[in-house]
């Protein structure tokens, strides 16, 4: 009990001064949310499900795209909620494993789901000698080999059952797709190695192609961030310093242009 009550004192103080930390993975507001919500009844909801990118990585809360989101709904008259469950560093298997303590918790009249940075990062592998080349699966660059930390299969597979599901539940559904990164992970470092870089956006676009395909399949709405970030420039203006997570300029392109495909498909009314 005096552990709770303590924890409880930390949350209260890292709440009123907003810092950008996990609780538990989730923002601290989204947890005070689940906290003060146990009927379930969030009316006119939407809850943005994704990895660092959705959380608002370095930045506090009202920076985050969910916040700038229902922000701008609110100017429109929308009357929602909007709830960010990002959580850094999680794949697609991840938002599966927590979907229905993250979205169908909160019984959302809409889901933006944002997976796929982490899913198709390149990942170096050790050398040894039964390392075989195998399509999709390894790629080679530099006489290094490099997996993924989600398959292909594994990551569709994951995305369509999520669809899927919220569809089942009457829940209105927008994916949104990946971006060109600057640099890529390496170890606890950012390597701009140019190869490697354009080795990992290559990934990232079969992956981005991926999504596009399965929105199109089950007939949701597709967010094409790729195209929205078409240029040296806007990801120059986009991307934070480590050439790989999105910054402030980021998050309010992706919130100016959600809010744009909600009201014009008139999800709340």
């Amino acid at each position: 009990m005096l552990l709770l009550g303590l924890k409880k004192i930390a949350d209260m103080i890292l709440n009123k001064f907003s810092y950008p930390v996990n609780y538990p993975g989730l923002r601290i507001e989204t947890a005070y949310i689940k906290r003060n919500y146990p009927d379930n009844q969030i009316p006119g909801s939407i809850v943005c499900i994704g990895d660092s990118n959705t959380f608002g990585w370095n930045y506090r809360y009202q920076f985050s795209y969910p916040e700038l989101l229902e922000k701008k709904l609110n100017a429109c008259n929308a009357n929602v909620k909007v709830l960010n469950c990002g959580i850094g560093g999680n794949t697609i298997s991840d938002g599966y494993e927590r979907f229905k303590n993250d979205i169908l918790f909160f019984n959302p009249e809409t889901a933006v789901i944002n997976f796929g940075l982490n899913d198709g990062m390149l990942i170096k592998l050790n050398r040894n000698n039964n390392i075989k080349k195998k399509s999709n699966l390894l790629y080679e660059l530099n006489n290094n080999y490099y997996g993924l930390k989600v398959e292909p299969g594994s990551f569709k597979s994951y995305l369509e059952n999520m669809v899927k599901k919220l569809q089942d539940n009457l829940i209105k559904v927008i994916l949104v797709g990946l971006y060109k990164i600057n640099k890529v992970k390496s170890g606890i470092v950012y390597s701009g190695d140019k190869k490697l870089v354009s080795l990992q956006n290559a990934v990232y676009k079969q992956y981005d192609n991926y999504i596009k395909e399965l929105a199109l399949k089950n007939n949701v709405i597709f967010f094409d961030l790729w195209n929205k970030l078409d240029n040296y420039e806007k990801i120059k203006n986009c991307i934070q310093n480590d050439g790989f997570h999105l910054k402030a300029e980021g998050y309010k392109l992706i919130a100016d242009n959600l809010c744009s495909i909600i009201l014009k498909n008139c999800f709340f009314k």
